[in-house]
C-alpha cells in the first residue's frame, strides 16, 4: 500500500492539531468551551510516561487513553451527540480520506483567525519572505516576490473573523499585486504558504517536546485506521442504537485529526527551519586518520570487567591475552582517550546486523574511504606487477575463546569453505554437495583469465594469494570487509578452523556429522554448516555452539527483539596509552519494531549511536534537528562519494516481452524518461535537500569523476517538452486519447513495472508522477525480493542504491556486467563468471533483440558501449590506481555511464541505508566526517563521557557537550 511520502512533517503544528481534535470532537471552538493547552498536556504527560523500552502497542495505548481523557473532560452542556452531529457533518457517516479532509477543511476555515497583536510581525515578514519565494515559478522578479510579501503580510494583520476569511483576504491581495503573473493555482500555492508562516508566527513559542507527541500519534494512526475501516460501514445504525458506538465516532474523530496532521505536512516543514539545500559532501581533507603513527605502548592495562574476571581465575592475565607488544593493534580514538564501563544501547532493523560489529576485518577502509588500516592483520604487501598478495597476522593474537589465530584459519576458509564446491566435494570422494559457487567469487577470481587466486601458507603467521594477471581490484573498496560473517552462505575472508571443522564433512566424524544433519532436520551437511558457521545464518545457534569472534565484540544473546553484545577479553587492539579495547562492556540492540517507534525512542534519545532509524526515513531530518537538544543528541552524515543513490537500473538482456525489451536498450528512451525526472522534488520531498540531485556520476574527487557537463546531461533541468519529443520521434504516440502512449505492436499501452523495497517508495510515487506527465505509466508494487528477480533476470527495472565508492572499481560499482547478477545485463555478467558456459553469448545482432547490436558484442549491446564498459574494466584492473592510463579510462567509463543511463541518477550523497548518525552527546570518539562504511565503524574505541552510560542511568545528559547537526557540505546546525 502507498504511503505518504511526507508521513513526519506535522510536528510544528501538534497543539493546533490537539486543538483541532477538540473543536471537531466538541463542535466549538470557544476557549472556555475547549481548553487546548491542557488537553495537549494531559497527552503530553501520557508520552513522558512512557517507560524506556515500551512497546509500539503500549505507547498506542497511553496515547489514545490521553485523548479519550481529553474527550471525556470537557465541560458540561457537550455531549456525545455534539461529537456525532460533528463528525458526520461533512462525511454523512462515511469517513472515506476525501470526505475526512472536508471535516478538516470545514473545521480550520471555521476557527478563529489570529489577532494582529498575536502576531510577531517581523518573524512573519520572514517566513512569509521563504515560503512565498519557495511557491512562486521561476521567472518572478525579486521586487514582485517582495510586492507579494507586503501584500501577505499585510492582509494578515489587517484582522479577520475566522480562517477562512483570512486565506481570502491573503489571496485577493496577491492576486492584485502579482497580476497575469501568476496562475489561480499558483496564488493557492502561495496563499497555503503564507497562511502557514502565520500560524508559525501566532505559534512561535512552540516547546521541542511537541515532536515526541507528534510521533507518538503517528505511531497509533494505523491501528485506530484499521479499527475505523472495520466499522465504517455500520457506524450509521450503531450511533442510534448504542452508547458504544458512539464511542466509536469519537475515535472517528481522532483519526480524523489524524488525517489532518498528515494534510498539514507541508506547512509544518515550513515551519521548520529548511535544512536544504547543502550542496556537494566536501570530500577532501577533514577525515580522522585511524592508521596510528606515534610510539607503541609498552605497558598495557586492562578493563575492570577484564579484571575481576581475572582475579576470579576466569580468565588469564593481560599479556598473555594480547599479542606479543610489537604486534598488538593501536587504534588512536577521534576525541580523547576513553573511560571504561558502559552499555551501548543500538537499534537496528534486522538482528543480526549487530554481529557486524564484532566482525573483525584482516584490512579496514579508513575514515576516507580510499586508504587502508590494518586489523587482524598486521600488514599486507604486493609485488611490483600486482600479482602477489602477502598478509601477516599478529603473532599472539587470539579467537575470544583463547585459541590462536593462525594462517590455517585463512587456508581452512579458502580451501575448504570458498573454494570448496561440488566438484571439489565430489573429487575428494565425499558427498558431492559443496559450500563454493561452481566459478571463484569475483573478488578472487583472476580479471583476464578467470581463474580463482592461488592461496598458500608461508608460516604459522603468514599467507599470501597469486593471481594469473595484475589484479589491482583486489582491495578495491571495501573487499576486505567481509570478515566471517557470511562463511558458508557467501565469501568471505577467514573463520575459526577449531570451531568450525566439526560441522565440515572433510574434517568430522561421519557419524556424528550425520546424527547433527538428522537432528536438525536440515538437508544435507552443507545446510548444518550455514546454520552454525554463517553470521548472516545462525543467529543464537552460534551462541549456543561456542563460536568465537576476533572482533571487539562477542554475541552473549540473541532473541527476537533484542540481542547484546559484550566485549572480547581476547582483543589483539589497544589505545595510544595501552588501554586494552573495547572501552565499553556490552553493546544491547532493540530491534525496531517500526520506523515510526523507533524515530520516537531516537528523539527521546534511547539510542546510543543509530545508524539505522534517520537514513531510512530522511524525511525526518527536520523533526530530528528541532529535537536534537531535548534529546540531547547529535546528528552526522557520512554518504559514500560513488554518485548513485537511488539509481534506476535497465536491465539489457530482459527481452520476454520484446517490444518492451526494445526501449529498455534504447538510449533515448532511457533519456526521455531521464529528462522527466523532478530530482529536486526527490531530493527536497524525500531526503529533506541532504542529497545532490544528478546522473550516476562519482564525486568530483575522484580521479574517475568525467567533469562538471557529466553530472547534468540530459538529467537536470527536468524537461518535459524535450522528453515528449524524443518519446514522439520514437513513434510512441498516444492513439486513443487517454493520455497514455501506446505500444508499436498494438498491445495498449506502453507500461513499465517495477517492485520497490519500502524505503524506496516514497521515490517511487514521485516517478511515478513523472512519468505521466510524458504518457508513460509506471506500475509499481512494494517487493522486497524485486531486485533478486533482475539478478536472474526475471525482471528488467529495479530501484536502488549504489553503495559503493568513488573507485569505479570498488566492489558494489555496477559500472559493467562484470559478473554474475549485475542488474544492467545478468545474462552477459553470468556468460563471463561462468566462462562462458551459461548466459548470453557474444554473437553479435540478433533480431529477437532490438535495436540490433553492431559486430563483435552481446546481441543485447544496443550501442557496443557494454562492451567498451567490459573492455575498459578489464584493462583497467591490471594497472595501479595512480596508473596515469587508469585515470583516463575510469573518467571515459564515467561518461559513458552518464550518457548511456543503464543506471538512471536521480540523487546522490544522502547518506541513505546507514549513512545519517544519531549520537548521544555523551557517546564519545565517533567522528563527525565519515565515508558511509557498510560493514561497521572503528566501535572499539567508543566511549561513555566519565564511564556513565545511559542506559542504567535514565536521565542522564553530556555534561561537556551540546548537540549540532553536522552535515557532509561542511553546514553545522545548531539548536
Amino acid at each position: 500500500m502507498k504511503y505518504s511520502l511526507l508521513k513526519l512533517g506535522s510536528v510544528a503544528l501538534i497543539v493546533a492539531a490537539v486543538g483541532l481534535i477538540v473543536s471537531i470532537a466538541c463542535g466549538t471552538s470557544d476557549e472556555e468551551a475547549a481548553p487546548t493547552p491542557d488537553v495537549a498536556k494531559i497527552i503530553q504527560d501520557a508520552v513522558n510516561s512512557v517507560p524506556q523500552g515500551a512497546s509500539a502497542a503500549e505507547i498506542q495505548n497511553l496515547v489514545s487513553d490521553s485523548v479519550a481523557s481529553a474527550l471525556a473532560n470537557q465541560p458540561a452542556g457537550v455531549t456525545r451527540a455534539d461529537v456525532e452531529a460533528a463528525v458526520n457533518a461533512a462525511s454523512a457517516g462515511q469517513l472515506s480520506a476525501a470526505d475526512v479532509q472536508r471535516i478538516v477543511d470545514q473545521s480550520i476555515r471555521n476557527l478563529p483567525a489570529p489577532e494582529p497583536a498575536e502576531i510577531d510581525v517581523g518573524q512573519l515578514r520572514s517566513l512569509v519572505q521563504q515560503s512565498v519565494a519557495a511557491s512562486v515559478p521561476e521567472g518572478v522578479s525579486a521586487a514582485d516576490i517582495n510586492r507579494m510579501v507586503q501584500a501577505a503580510v499585510g492582509a494578515v494583520q489587517a484582522g479577520a473573523v475566522t480562517r477562512g476569511d483570512l486565506e481570502d483576504l491573503v489571496a485577493k491581495s496577491i492576486q492584485e499585486v502579482a497580476g497575469d503573473q501568476l496562475t489561480a493555482a499558483q496564488v493557492q500555492e502561495i496563499v497555503d504558504a503564507s497562511q502557514a508562516a502565520t500560524q508559525a508566527a501566532v505559534d512561535a513559542s512552540l516547546e521541542a517536546t511537541q515532536a515526541a507527541l507528534d510521533a507518538s500519534l503517528m505511531e497509533t494512526q494505523s491501528a485506530v485506521d484499521a479499527s475505523l475501516a472495520a466499522s465504517q460501514k455500520s457506524v450509521d445504525s450503531a450511533l442510534m442504537e448504542t452508547q458504544s458506538s458512539v464511542e466509536e465516532a469519537a475515535m472517528a474523530a481522532k483519526a480524523a485529526q489524524e488525517a489532518a496532521e498528515m494534510a498539514a505536512s507541508e506547512a509544518a516543514m515550513a515551519v521548520i527551519e529548511p535544512v536544504q539545500p547543502y550542496g556537494k559532501p566536501l570530500g577532501v581533507g577533514g577525515y580522522f586518520d585511524y592508521r596510528f603513527t606515534g610510539p607503541k605502548p609498552t605497558t598495557f592495562q586492562e578493563s575492570p570487567m577484564s579484571a575481576e574476571l581475572v582475579r576470579q581465575g576466569q580468565l588469564p592475565p593481560l599479556m598473555e591475552r594480547l599479542p606479543v607488544p610489537e604486534d598488538v593493534h593501536v587504534v588512536p580514538p577521534p576525541n580523547e582517550i576513553g573511560t571504561y564501563g558502559g552499555t551501548w544501547r543500538a537499534t537496528r532493523h534486522n538482528q543480526r546486523y549487530l554481529q557486524q560489529y564484532a566482525n573483525g576485518h584482516p584490512l579496514q577502509l579508513n575514515a576516507d574511504g580510499a586508504s587502508y588500516v590494518e586489523r587482524v592483520a598486521k600488514g599486507m604487501d604486493h609485488s611490483e606487477d600486482g600479482r602477489v598478495y602477502t598478509f601477516f597476522l599478529r603473532r599472539g593474537g587470539k579467537w575470544s575463546g583463547g585459541s590462536d589465530l593462525t594462517s590455517e584459519d585463512f587456508r581452512f576458509t579458502w580451501e575448504d569453505i570458498n573454494y570448496y564446491n561440488n566438484a571439489a566435494s565430489k573429487a575428494a570422494g565425499l558427498s558431492g554437495n559443496g559450500l563454493g559457487p561452481d566459478t571463484p567469487y569475483s573478488r578472487a577470481r583472476d580479471p583476464v583469465t578467470g581463474e580463482g587466486a592461488k592461496f598458500a601458507v608461508i608460516d604459522d603467521y603468514t599467507f599470501s594469494f597469486t593471481f594469473d594477471s595484475p589484479n589491482y581490484t583486489f582491495f578495491a573498496g571495501t573487499t576486505s570487509a567481509r570478515g566471517p560473517v557470511s562463511c558458508g552462505s557467501g565469501w568471505c575472508w577467514y573463520t575459526s578452523d577449531e570451531y568450525a571443522k566439526q560441522f565440515h564433512e572433510k574434517y568430522a566424524d561421519s557419524a556424528a556429522l550425520a546424527k547433527m544433519v538428522a537432528d536438525g532436520e536440515f538437508e544435507d551437511w552443507t545446510k548444518l554448516f550455514q546454520n552454525r558457521v554463517s553470521w548472516t545464518r545462525c543467529g543464537s545457534d552460534c551462541i549456543e555452539n561456542g563460536q568465537p569472534s576476533a572482533g571487539a565484540w562477542k554475541m552473549e544473546y540473541f532473541l527476537d527483539d533484542q540481542s547484546s553484545m559484550v566485549r572480547n577479553h581476547y582483543y589483539f587492539g589497544v589505545d595510544p596509552d595501552g588501554n586494552q579495547l573495547p572501552y565499553v562492556d556490552g553493546i544491547i540492540n532493540f530491534k525496531m519494531e517500526s520506523v515510526d517507534v523507533a524515530i520516537l525512542r531516537a528523539m527521546q534519545g534511547e539510542s546510543d549511536l543509530d545508524a539505522d532509524t534517520l537514513s531510512r526515513q530522511m524525511s525526518g531530518i527536520p523533526l530530528f534537528i528541532t529535537n536534537m537538544e531535548r534529546g540531547d543528541y547529535s546528528i552526522y552524515h557520512w554518504p559514500d562519494l560513488s554518485g548513485g543513490d537511488h539509481s534506476l537500473f535497465f536491465n539489457q538482456t530482459w527481452n520476454e516481452d520484446k517490444e518492451l525489451g526494445r526501449w529498455l536498450r534504447t538510449q533515448d528512451f532511457r533519456i526521455a524518461l531521464s529528462l522527466a525526472i523532478d530530482r529536486h522534488a526527490i531530493n527536497n520531498i524525500v531526503f529533506s535537500g541532504v542529497g545532490y540531485a544528478q546522473n550516476y556520476v562519482v564525486h568530483e574527487t575522484s580521479p574517475h569523476y568525467p567533469g562538471k557537463r557529466f553530472e547534468t546531461i540530459d538529467a537536470i533541468p527536468q524537461d518535459i517538452a524535450r522528453a515528449n519529443q524524443i518519446l514522439d520521434g520514437l513513434g510512441l504516440v498516444d492513439t486513443n486519447g487517454d493520455g497514455l502512449r501506446n505500444r508499436l505492436d498494438g498491445g495498449g499501452n506502453l507500461e513499465i513495472y517495477t517492485g520497490v523495497p519500502g524505503l524506496r517508495v516514497p521515490v517511487a510515487e514521485l516517478l511515478e508522477s513523472d512519468f505521466a506527465k510524458i504518457g508513460i505509466k509506471l506500475d509499481w508494487k512494494e517487493d522486497g525480493g524485486h531486485w533478486g528477480l533482475i539478478r536472474q533476470n526475471q525482471q528488467y527495472l529495479g530501484i536502488s542504491n549504489v553503495n559503493g565508492s568513488s573507485n569505479l572499481w570498488a566492489r558494489g560499482n555496477p559500472v559493467a556486467p562484470y559478473r554474475s547478477g549485475e542488474p544492467q545485463g545478468p545474462l552477459i555478467g553470468q556468460y563471463l563468471t561462468s566462462g562462458g558456459q551459461e548466459g548470453m553469448a557474444p554473437t553479435g545482432p540478433d533480431p529477437d533483440f532490438l535495436p540490433l547490436a553492431p559486430e563483435g558484442t552481446w546481441p543485447a549491446d544496443a550501442t557496443g558501449n557494454i562492451k567498451f564498459l567490459l573492455d575498459s574494466w578489464t584493462e583497467g584492473a591490471q594497472l595501479p590506481d595512480h596508473d596515469p592510463r587508469k585515470i583516463e579510462i575510469g573518467q571515459a567509463m564515467s561518461r559513458v555511464v552518464a550518457l548511456e543511463k543503464y543506471q538512471l541518477g536521480t540523487i546522490a550523497f544522502t547518506g541513505f541505508s546507514r549513512g545519517l548518525i544519531v549520537k548521544r552527546n555523551n557517546f564519545r570518539n565517533v567522528p563527525e566526517r565519515q565515508i558511509r562504511y557498510e560493514h561497521g565503524l572503528y566501535n572499539m574505541v567508543n566511549a561513555f563521557e566519565d564511564g556513565m552510560d545511559n542506559y542504567h542511568n535514565p536521565g542522564n545528559r553530556s555534561r561537556r557537550y551540546t548537540s549540532k547537526a553536522v552535515f557532509a557540505s561542511g553546514e553545522t546546525i545548531r539548536p
